[in-house]
């Protein structure tokens, strides 16, 4: 009997957490900010990770793609 209900328990917060997931970009910038500080300090790293690693992957590359590109060009066109 205790088992069922902490499944229950379980899958409210499972649903939850994919709602808050879902709404999380249309939140307002201050929100967001406040809630992506506290999101990098206190919780915990599995939700950290789901949540930001499709975006980090998309930005990050695109970041380093761009600084690479204009480094390496920059450095050539001084060393001209």
């Amino acid at each position: 009997m205790n088992g069922e209900e902490s499944h229950q328990h379980h899958e409210t917060r499972h649903v939850h957490h994919h709602y808050h997931h879902h709404h999380h970009h249309m939140m307002h910038p201050g929100m967001h900010h406040e809630m992506q500080h506290g999101m990098q300090h206190g919780m915990h790293p599995g939700m950290h990770h789901g949540m930001h690693h499709e975006m980090q992957h998309g930005m990050h590359q695109g970041m380093q793609h761009g600084m690479q590109q204009g480094m390496y060009q920059g450095m050539h066109h001084n060393s001209r």
